[in-house]
């Protein structure tokens, strides 16, 4: 496509969806995102939903139904009875997009972020309907904070992130778990892909040096055996590419986030100096 039918194309994507700059200044979103520390400039990034779950439903529900044929699809058909249809509509809407501009997903997170008290307890209401109060599978994932639609899931080979038509690919570029990094860290894409690795080999392709934050690493000898999978093998070499580091905080602050720096006062210039104080070779991180 052309830059133009792109850009023609996001905008049709982005067409139900509420810019965060166009809401009230008490609206409960543009709330949140203050209570983030993100500034007027930032906001104007974002967008909202009032009614995502819809169209997340839409998105993911052969996944859901073969995830949990029973349970899922029970809890999802059931949300105003359960009084959470509110958490799943909700959103921030961060656009996710590839190296070309397109945008390829969206990501929505909940403006609650675990703060909703509820008048009915879900817990009991579930277990009464199936009546076996020893199954507690059930509400491992009652309460999403994050909601995930993908577009063009099928291509794993494209680079796909938020803020990455923000970034310089000729300076380092870092990819963070967390979306609300993007603007606390200079240079900096998010994803929340479950295993990072398997795109390790394609940001050689489009970026010089890289430093990941936040992904939980595999150790070395769990995830390596003697005997080795493909994958492994892939995941393995996918590690120890030379242009990818890791950042790890310090002993200090071994247990904070980047959000909790900023509560902190950290500085933006001070964050970039912390990570690139700490960030290391796989096989550097892993023994630290």
């Amino acid at each position: 496509m052309t830059d133009e039918e792109i850009k023609i194309t996001n905008a049709w994507i982005l067409k139900d969806f509420i810019k965060i700059k166009d809401l009230a200044v008490d609206h409960p979103a543009k709330l949140f995102l203050k209570s983030k520390k993100l500034s007027d400039n930032d906001m104007n990034r974002l967008y909202y939903s009032n009614n995502f779950y819809p169209m997340w439903l839409e998105y993911n529900k052969k996944y859901i139904l073969e995830l949990d044929k029973n349970t899922n699809f029970f809890l999802l058909k059931n949300l105003e009875k359960l009084q959470l249809r509110e958490i799943y509509d909700n959103r921030i809407i961060f656009p996710i997009k590839n190296i070309l501009n397109e945008i390829v997903g969206l990501y929505g997170y909940s403006i609650y972020e675990n703060t909703l008290k509820f008048d009915i307890t879900p817990r009991q209401y579930l277990l009464n309907y199936f009546n076996d109060p020893n199954d507690n599978t059930l509400f491992e994932n009652l309460y999403p904070e994050e909601l995930n639609i993908f577009f063009n899931s099928n291509n794993e080979s494209e680079i796909n992130f938020y803020n990455i038509e923000n970034i310089n690919i000729n300076n380092t570029v870092y990819v963070s778990n967390n979306f609300f990094d993007t603007f606390f860290i200079n240079n900096c894409v998010a994803s929340n892909i479950l295993d990072i690795t398997e795109h390790f080999p394609y940001f050689s392709d489009y970026f010089n040096n890289v430093i990941v934050i936040g992904f939980i690493l595999p150790p070395i000898k769990k995830l390596f055996p003697v005997s080795q999978s493909v994958k492994a093998e892939a995941t393995r070499n996918a590690l120890y590419i030379p242009s990818i580091k890791y950042f790890k905080f310090p002993n200090h602050i071994a247990n904070k986030t980047i959000q909790d720096l900023i509560n902190e006062n950290y500085t933006i210039q001070s964050i970039g100096q912390l990570i690139e104080n700490n960030s290391y070779k796989y096989t550097e991180v892993v023994n630290k």
